[in-house]
């Protein structure tokens, strides 16, 4: 039986990414698959660009205490603004607000626009020009899609055992929820990927106690307990993956004694044995 790997999520103090090409995302229009935001050549622009580039990957960085990020190129570390009139890329620029965005999801889409906190302003990009530049209408040419590096969380938690506090993210890095009086002692958090379309699930196991638990997160952040279940052997870690054609998933319970279990997940989070 073959198996693809999500992601493990350690229960310690950290936003969950698994290494630092998840973090990063292509922004292209909506409706061209093959021109890309990028800085290759200096000038910000939208237009083809290898595979691999890092001028083209962008990463979104929270402003502390908002929903606003700033969205930063992983080859310049050059902040997107419109500080001076025009759409341009600068350094040093994460308290302009100028250079703080909000990501406003598209209803039925997989599309977003792209918003500016100091103008009020949507990323567009011009058509007839091949230019992207900002206005102050929203309308089909303000739609991007953003694409995450695959296996990004959609949903993304920080977990912090010591405050017993856990917030959840969009992938945009904005902040969806913030929970407190969360037990300090969970071993591991493991990300289970889509539940549907509107949710994800997670896996979280206290070793103490013995203890999982199977929540449903929706993309306001708002959990859902699906299904406990008690173990009766330690467990040195658990892993989620999906089956191959991505419409099963199964959980894999490792023992100190590097043996294993297997388990089926229906639809609601129920954990069932393999033979």
């Amino acid at each position: 039986m073959a198996f693809s790997f999500l992601l493990i999520v350690l229960g310690v103090q950290a936003q969950n990414y698994p290494d630092e090409d998840f973090k990063f995302a292509r922004i292209r229009p909506y409706n061209i698959a093959t021109r890309f935001l990028h800085v290759e050549d200096g000038p910000l622009k939208a237009t083809e660009i290898p595979e691999g580039s890092w001028s083209a990957d962008w990463y979104f960085v929270p402003v502390e205490g908002t929903n606003f990020v700033n969205i930063v190129n992983r080859w310049k570390g050059t902040y997107l603004n419109i500080e001076h009139g025009h759409l341009s890329a600068d350094p040093d620029a994460a308290g302009w607000y100028s250079a703080q965005w909000q990501i406003e999801d598209i209803p039925s889409s997989l599309f977003s626009a792209i918003k500016n906190r100091w103008k009020n302003a949507y990323l567009v990009y011009d058509y007839n020009t091949f230019e992207t530049k900002v206005t102050d209408e929203k309308g089909d040419a303000t739609f991007w899609k953003i694409q995450f590096a695959q296996g990004k969380p959609y949903i993304s938690l920080n977990y912090d055992s010591a405050a017993g506090t856990g917030t959840f993210y969009n992938q945009y890095n904005q902040q969806l929820a913030h929970y407190g009086g969360w037990r300090s002692d969970w071993t591991s958090i493991v990300y289970g990927g889509y539940h549907n379309n509107k949710e994800v699930f997670y896996l979280f196991y206290d070793r103490n106690a013995d203890d999982i638990e199977v929540y449903t997160i929706d993309m306001s952040g708002v959990m859902s307990l699906k299904t406990s279940y008690s173990v009766n052997r330690k467990l040195q870690g658990v892993t989620w993956h999906n089956g191959p054609d991505k419409k099963k998933s199964y959980v894999k319970f490792i023992y100190p004694d590097d043996s294993f279990q297997i388990y089926s997940v229906d639809n609601l989070g129920e954990l069932s044995p393999l033979r």
